[in-house]
């Protein structure tokens, strides 16, 4: 379960910005939050969407997670000179360029203490282009944080009193986080809060190609849908979609038949040994008589978006995991869109809490009777082209009401983050567009 992130001088986030899961004290879709775990006083929200203008910033946010969980899971496999690839500070700033970048988490994970099943902790770190400058754990053990350990350059470490002698005997070094050198070791107690960045939190593809299923992500389906109870899943959405599609199962493949170069990687030769069929209706003079396969290949972006979603999906709904993903809607249709917005609303089909975080430019999603005030975020450019992030919790008008239409209001400009669009005459005016 994540909390909180927060966010300072990383790429087009300069000044510190925090997003956060933290529900408002308010009495409306109560159905859409839940009680944060240990009878801690406040509410987690079950899903969030982030709105603005391209090149606001939104993925950029969703990057910063990407940059934390690679130091965390990485970095212990730095040579002594490497230099992080994740360091991005924010260029549009000439004072912000070469300092630190900083980033903090608050989140759940198995407890360390093994006194309760999960434990709310708290993890910053800070770092330049080689270094790590600071690294602190938190754990919330009351309402205040507990020191598990906290490491600063320069400084000695401060130990938790969790920690015996030979928990410390980790030779870390300067550009290596000792929670990715001592977490990744599954005998050390810090490989329970490792979970969290390495299964729980599912992550968007480092590149989005529309309609592209990576191999990877096609053996994970395949395997799924070798399990009666998974592929029934995935039927049951193919059918609630719309598209036509009545039946997915899977063919095994005569590699030898394929005649497949003697260098094709193994990951390809893996993912080749099945082949995805999707089953729709066969009609005859306007009556269907029965029913034909396609290939996944064969398939539109949207089916091929929609199944690659599905695969991460029913895992954090099965887990309690959190699933962020960047603009949600692309190749969909804006009522497939509210259907996988309704999945982690829904008790019935999200009984662990899992949590959906996702960039959107789909307003039909933006809607009283749907979201909460507090899952709207909005990412909006300042005049130093720098992305501030605000939610729609926080604003005051006396106007706003539950049934106020918030697609209309956002249209209109009315919480900002929306493009400044010049008039298309610039088009015809410029020097290039001439002759």
């Amino acid at each position: 379960m994540l909390v909180e992130l927060t966010v300072e001088n990383f790429r087009s986030i300069g000044a510190s910005q925090t997003f956060s899961m933290v529900a408002a004290n308010r009495k409306e879709l109560e159905e859409n939050v839940f009680e944060a775990p240990n009878s801690e006083k406040f509410s987690l929200l079950k899903s969030a969407l982030i709105y603005g203008a391209n090149a606001s910033g939104k993925t950029n946010l969703l990057l910063s997670l990407r940059a934390l969980c690679h130091l965390i899971i990485e970095s212990r496999k730095y040579d002594a000179d490497q230099l992080f690839a994740c360091y991005e500070p924010c260029r549009v700033d000439e004072d912000l360029v070469n300092k630190n970048i900083s980033l903090e988490i608050e989140f759940y994970s198995s407890d360390i203490f093994d006194e309760v099943r999960l434990r709310r902790y708290n993890f910053q770190v800070e770092f330049n282009s080689s270094q790590i400058i600071k690294e602190k754990l938190s754990a919330f053990k009351t309402a205040r944080p507990t020191n598990v350990f906290s490491r600063e350059l320069g400084k000695d470490v401060s130990w938790g009193n969790i920690f015996t002698k030979s928990d410390k005997e980790f030779a870390t070094n300067k550009n290596q986080l000792f929670l990715s050198v001592a977490g990744n070791l599954k005998t050390h107690f810090l490989n329970k809060i490792m979970y969290f960045f390495t299964d729980t939190l599912i992550l968007p593809p480092q590149t989005h190609i529309i309609g592209s299923t990576s191999a990877s992500t096609y053996t994970t389906l395949i395997k799924n849908l070798e399990k009666k109870s998974e592929k029934n899943s995935y039927s049951s959405l193919m059918k609630v979609a719309d598209i036509g599609i009545s039946n997915i199962h899977v063919k095994k493949r005569d590699l030898d038949k394929l005649n497949l170069p003697e260098d094709t990687p193994e990951a390809i030769k893996e993912a080749l040994k099945y082949e995805l069929l999707l089953t729709h209706p066969l009609f005859k003079k306007l009556e269907q008589v029965g029913h034909i396969d396609f290939g996944i290949e064969e398939e539109s972006d949207g089916t091929k978006r929609l199944l690659t979603l599905a695969n991460k999906i029913f895992k954090v709904l099965s887990t309690g995991g959190v699933f962020v993903v960047d603009e949600i809607e692309t190749s969909l249709h804006p009522e497939i869109s509210r259907v996988i917005l309704e999945l982690f609303s829904e008790k019935s089909t999200n009984p662990n809490n899992a949590q959906l975080i996702a960039t959107t430019h789909d307003v039909t999603l933006l809607n009283s009777k749907r979201l909460r005030r507090d899952q709207v975020w909005f990412a909006e450019k300042n005049k130093q082209a720098q992305t501030n992030l605000y939610s729609l919790v926080e604003f005051k008008n006396s106007d706003l009401r539950r049934e106020t239409a918030y697609g209309t209001w956002y249209l209109n400009g009315r919480f900002g983050a929306i493009p400044t669009i010049g008039p298309l005459t610039h088009l015809t005016k410029c020097d290039e567009c001439k002759g």
